[in-house]
């Protein structure tokens, strides 16, 4: 088992004493404008995705991300840990591969169903979780799982 916790005090949340992760302690209503957020964003790339090439879009919009995240992040950067480095380097590959190809299955393919589709990605995560994380799932978990499956396919047949 791979697993690499946090070091220092809060570990778990913000550990640089900045705040600004702090923010986001009240997870439940910050779900409600994220979910918002891509809902909008899934319109507004499927319009994005016709009218220009996989490369294009992705350029644009990962620059566009990047700049909104710079005016956030800037004042509150720490790269004390070298791994929490690599590991976000090689999540921002992974990031950009995974982007070229979502917008370049959007040009083709309806929204509403490479979208929903795209989400069982979860499924990967919470396989690789509890194999390298040593995370543990309940059977309600993956009761919810099984129905979020179920509600994919149901909304993309």
């Amino acid at each position: 088992m791979l697993y690499f916790p946090p070091r220092g005090p809060g570990t778990g949340r913000d550990f640089t004493g900045s705040g600004a992760v702090e923010i986001f302690q009240n997870w439940r209503s910050w779900i409600i404008l994220y979910l918002l957020l891509l809902g909008v964003w899934g319109v507004m790339v499927k319009v994005a995705s016709v009218r220009l090439n996989a490369l294009t879009v992705t350029f644009v919009s990962t620059t566009a991300a990047w700049l909104t995240v710079v005016l956030f992040a800037l004042p509150r950067l720490n790269f004390s840990s070298r791994l929490g480095v690599a590991v976000a380097v090689a999540c921002g590959v992974i990031g950009g591969i995974t982007s070229i190809i979502f917008y370049g299955i959007l040009k083709y393919a309806p929204a509403t169903v490479v979208i929903p589709l795209s989400t069982l990605y979860i499924l990967v995560t919470v396989v690789l979780s509890c194999a390298f994380l040593g995370e543990t799932i309940s059977l309600r978990q993956v009761a919810g799982i099984l129905l979020g499956i179920a509600a994919v396919f149901l909304l993309t047949t």
